[in-house]
């Protein structure tokens, strides 16, 4: 599978491909206290919740 990332100033946006099928998107909010590690976490908590593990990411 395929994480693709949009950074904005005011989202980020992620889409997860298999293949050209996109299974999974999910948006969160752009915020500068926030640190790379929190990122990361709400990244792999949305992804659990759609029953997609973080080893599934090519």
């Amino acid at each position: 599978m395929l994480l693709a990332i949009d950074l904005g100033n005011t989202n980020i946006k992620y889409g997860v491909f298999n293949g050209e099928e996109l299974v999974a998107s999910f948006r969160v909010s752009s915020r500068i206290s926030r640190t790379a590690d929190e990122y990361g976490s709400v990244l792999v908590g949305l992804l659990s919740d759609r029953g997609i593990n973080k080893s599934d990411i090519d």
